[in-house]
């Protein structure tokens, strides 16, 4: 697939087709995503992937993470929480990977923070680019429930690494059509 191809076919996806992802296209895919842009060759970026069975683990530790994020007083919530549970169980189990990515948190140097956020920011577009050039489906998600204590252990990070975003790869149970809002003429202005 030609790259302008992919670039308008890919979509954020959530309704991927049960089948697993083979771990050689993961290590493709995370492969692509490491030629990103990176000021100073500083490679930020750091994939932390969950296949098979770990999808398991990851859906134990999510769940857990939703059900303490509920407010005590929320009873009238109930209905809300469990459709969020099943809903976020259903995208784990179907998805073929879910993958965390995330880059160091350089606060004492906020230019290397900015600089090294958005070069991950760049390896993530290349993967999902990638996976869509492969027929796969992909969703980049940064929920709060994601990046709580819980999920963090689950994925073994460590207190000075930023959750950039966590991708959920996979054949699509369906296709998407593209869609924009604003043409060239919109977002470009010529000086």
């Amino acid at each position: 697939m030609h790259i302008d191809a992919a670039i308008r076919e890919r979509r954020s996806h959530k309704v991927f087709a049960g089948e697993p992802l083979d771990p050689d296209i993961l290590r493709d895919l995370i492969e692509l995503a490491c030629w990103a842009p990176n000021h100073g060759l500083t490679e930020p970026w750091r994939f932390h992937a969950a296949l098979g069975p770990s999808k398991d683990r990851l859906r134990v530790a999510i769940d857990e993470t939703l059900v303490a994020m509920r407010k005590p007083d929320a009873h009238s919530d109930e209905g809300r929480l469990a459709g969020k549970r099943r809903k976020m169980a259903t995208r784990i189990d179907q998805a073929g990977a879910v993958v965390a990515v995330t880059c160091p948190n350089s606060v004492d140097e906020p230019v290397r923070a900015r600089e090294d956020y958005a070069a991950t920011c760049c390896a993530i577009q290349n993967l999902m680019l990638a996976a869509t050039a492969r027929g796969l489906a992909s969703y980049w998600s940064t929920g709060k429930a994601l990046d709580r204590t819980t999920v963090r252990t689950f994925w073994g990070l460590a207190d000075d690494m930023v959750l950039v975003g966590t991708l959920f790869l996979g054949a699509p149970a369906h296709s998407m059509r593209g869609r924009r809002q604003l043409g060239v003429d919109d977002v470009l202005r010529l000086v």
